[in-house]
């Protein structure tokens, strides 16, 4: 090859390096000052739709409207959130196909604009703010209104984008009428759907929640899943055969609670067991509902006397990770299960039937089965264990082709279910569901969980339980205790330590912000331009290599 052969053809590869370091350079450069075309790369997808979500928006017959109302002056945590919202709602906008459009307002000053954001059901916040070493409070919106086909939902307060995707989805499937029925079972002194489920029923917005009786056949092509909770009294074999007929005609139910009549009204608290007559049905399922209390050293705290004790009743449970890989519990840590009787496991389940323990009690439990259970608090050392200590499970899902539990009872119900079935057994009763109400704790999200079991939405399970914390990206360590510090210095009227705790704090956030925005440029730049360096090194080394040949 001649010098001038050489030359344009290294001349040649260094153009179209240059332009594919170029290229790589555009592509960063979009994408940081754009959110279109991101790729998500983490193992659970927690940075893309879910695909109920995504089917969700796909769907839509008309055009949707999201206005998100963010002030701009609120205090620098929220900054990330308007981003992951931004960033979210392209999500949902991208998947639509056009028919969401998604705006943002900063009412600002503006008295017409806040007018506005209230009449849409944004309520305005207090923030908290320190600036030029001086903390002030100040009034801000950061929420939005959905509006569909001459209709509206609203998120008030964002608090943050952890549980965005789950509340937007249920808001929307709300909106657009895509519900499933849930019959709550009336009578028998079971918790009633407008006083002891109502604040369930506010949880489950994306359900229509129904009283309905067994004491005529219950509807399979109306009624998805129908729940038991709490009865107290016993229930009539006809009944009995109702539910068996509408799980063996592919109908889900769930059983929570109904062997433990709590008595928490009148002085002292106290609990007796109860037969309602559902073991006719569970024992053919490959269960049993025992009467009884479980009591489990590894517990809750309840105060007493001015100080908290154990109290045993409240069990926490651990999830193992073989339990979390199930849908009901998928995710969670830890489960709270007030006052509930123990579920035993058959060792001779039918055949094509599934039954797996979600919720079990530490080794240390045991079960208290008196015929009258004293319920308060008291000091750890009056517990006594009784009878055989170990492992109690307190939930527990079946699934399969189940067989009934009357198959000589007249009225022409299939000797066995003709599809997979599933049925969830919960020793825990209606206080069960009441737990952690105002915030999503495990437990709430395991009652949540459980419905959308039964009623086979298990893509929602999966929105309920995606975390969008990434990790390295979390408020560094320094800026948090800059305004531990800062609070605690207010609190206890010290000047001189708060105004140092403030220009801790600024400088931390200076700093801080500095580090992102150079991680920021170094991911922009940095790779271009080491592509292009080791472009030109390669390059070198071929010329040099070239020229020892020749010599």
């Amino acid at each position: 090859m001649t010098t001038n052969k050489r030359k344009r053809a290294a001349s040649e590869s260094l153009v179209f390096l240059l332009i594919g370091a170029g290229i790589l350079l555009a592509l960063n450069l979009l994408g940081l000052f754009t959110s279109y075309g991101r790729f998500d790369a983490t193992r659970n997808r927690l940075f893309s739709l879910a695909p109920s979500s995504e089917r969700l928006m796909e769907d839509l017959d008309e055009d949707m409207q999201i206005t998100a109302y963010f002030s701009s002056d609120l205090p620098p945590q929220f900054a990330s959130t308007e981003r992951e919202v931004r960033d979210l709602l392209e999500e949902y906008a991208q998947a639509s196909d056009g028919r969401l459009s998604v705006r943002f307002v900063d009412p600002g000053d503006d008295e017409e604009l806040k007018s506005q954001a209230e009449e849409d059901g944004i309520e305005a916040v207090q923030h908290q703010l320190i600036e030029a070493g001086a903390r002030s409070t100040r009034m801000g919106f950061r929420g939005l209104v959905i509006k569909y086909m001459g209709d509206s939902r609203t998120i008030p307060v964002i608090a943050g984008s952890d549980g965005l995707e789950y509340e937007l989805t249920m808001r929307i499937k709300d909106l657009v009428g895509e519900k499933r029925v849930v019959g709550i079972l009336a009578g028998h002194g079971a918790a009633t759907l407008a006083e002891d489920l109502a604040p369930l029923s506010q949880m489950l917005t994306n359900y229509e929640l129904r009283e309905v009786s067994a004491a005529q056949p219950i509807d399979n092509d109306e009624i998805s899943a129908v729940l038991l909770v709490s009865p107290s009294e016993a229930i009539p074999e006809a009944e009995l055969q109702n539910l068996n007929t509408y799980v063996m005609n592919g109908g889900a139910l769930g059983i929570i609670g109904g062997s433990i009549n709590l008595n928490l009204e009148q002085p002292p608290p106290s609990a007796a067991p109860v037969d309602t007559g559902l073991n006719a049905l569970l024992e053919r399922w490959g269960v049993r509902l025992e009467q009884n209390l479980v009591a489990d050293p590894q517990c809750e705290m309840l105060p007493m006397g001015g100080m908290a004790v154990p109290y045993p009743f409240f069990p926490r449970a651990v999830l193992d990770a073989e339990q979390q890989e199930h849908p009901a519990v998928f995710g969670l840590a830890t489960v709270t299960m007030p006052f509930s009787a123990s579920v035993s496991v058959l060792e001779d389940a039918p055949a094509g039937v599934r039954v797996l323990p979600l919720i079990s009690s530490s080794e240390g439990a045991w079960v208290v089965n008196d015929a009258s259970i004293m319920l308060q608090p008291r000091d750890p050392t009056e517990w006594q264990r009784t009878g055989r200590v170990g492992t109690r499970a307190m939930a527990v899902a079946i699934e399969g082709t189940l067989p009934s539990a009357f198959p000589d009872a007249p009225g022409g119900a299939p000797a066995q279910a003709a599809t997979d079935v599933r049925v969830m057994v919960i020793g825990a009763g209606s206080l069960f569901l009441q737990a952690g109400q105002g915030q999503m704790t495990d437990t709430l999200a395991f009652a949540l969980n459980s419905v959308d079991w039964l009623a086979a939405e298990d893509d929602l399970i999966a929105i309920r339980t995606k975390s969008v914390a990434e990790p390295g990206l979390d408020q560094p360590a320094a800026l948090r205790d800059a305004e531990q510090r800062a609070e605690a210095a207010s609190e206890a009227r010290d000047r001189d330590e708060f105004a140092e705790a403030l220009e801790e704090r600024q400088a931390a956030e200076d700093a801080y912000k500095r580090s992102q925005q150079i991680t920021q440029w170094a991911l922009t730049l940095g790779l271009p331009l080491l592509l292009a360096l080791f472009g030109v090194i390669r390059w070198r080394q071929r010329i040099a290599k070239k020229n020892n040949i020749k010599l």
